[in-house]
Parts: structure tokens; sequence; C-alpha cells
């Protein structure tokens, strides 16, 4: 009886093995690409309402002759957005009109947040990722979130 060619049962079962591990690995990084979308689309949304109320107060400017960011109220951002998308939301803190949250549902059903306040008599503005930075200064003194919006 002479050599037969071909693999063995070993070397195949080892072959699926390796190709096991490594689908293991590639798979969940191929799959990831919703998360990075995600939050690429966070990013130009930030970046729209950040263009948005920079617009606001630079038109506040060449009306009252003071740059004027808009107060944390839903209506202001109403107007000076022209569309929020769906799965966008925009509450006041509290019921309060110094102090808002805006909000991302994913498609996950997993939420991210941001807390947007003005300083400094609405000249300076904030915008802060809730879940990676303190709490806003606190109301009394200088630097904190305005109290009043009128």
């Amino acid at each position: 009886m002479g050599k037969t060619k071909g693999f063995t049962l070993i070397e195949l079962i080892m072959v699926i093995v390796i190709l096991g591990i490594l689908a293991a690995v590639v798979v969940p990084k191929f799959f990831d690409f919703t998360g990075q979308a995600e939050e690429s689309t966070e990013t130009a949304f930030l970046g729209n309402f950040k263009a948005g109320i920079n617009l606001y107060a630079s038109d506040q400017l060449m009306t009252i002759g003071i740059r004027k960011f808009p107060c944390a109220q839903w209506a202001v951002f109403d107007s000076v957005l022209d569309e929020i998308p769906e799965d966008w939301e925009y509450t006041p803190a509290d019921g309060s009109t110094y102090f808002g949250v805006l909000t991302h549902t994913r498609k996950n059903n997993s939420t991210r947040t941001w807390r947007y306040f003005t300083s400094n008599g609405r000249t300076e503005y904030s915008i802060q990722d809730a879940a990676t930075v303190p709490p806003p200064p606190p109301l009394s003194g200088s630097g904190g979130p305005d109290q009043t919006c009128n």
C-alpha cells in the first residue's frame, strides 16, 4: 500500500479552529460600523447645532449690537434649527430656561446626552458631553450658567 495524498483529519480540524479564531476577532470589528456611523451622525448634528446658534448670535450682534447666544429654551432652538431629526430630543433641565439637555437615542435604544447652557450674560455657551464632564458650575457667582433668559 502506497502513501495517499491529502490532509489528515487533525490538519483539517486545526485549519477550522484557526479560521474560527480569526472570524471571532474580525466579525465584531466589521459589525461595529453601526456604532461608528452613530458617532459620526452625532458629531455632524452637534456641528450643525453649533453653527445654528453661532448664526443666531451673529444675528443678535447685527440687531442689538451684542453677540448673545440663545437661551436653553426649545422654542428658540426650534427657530434656530430648521429640522430636528426624530431620534434627537431637547429638554430644559428641571423646567429651567438656562440649562438644557440634548439627547440622541441610538438604533440600539441606548442614549447619549449633552448639556447646553449659556454664561456671562449669554455671551458664551457650552455644550458638554454629559457622560464625561461634571455638572455645570453652581448658579450663584460668576462663571456659572445664566439664571434668567430675557
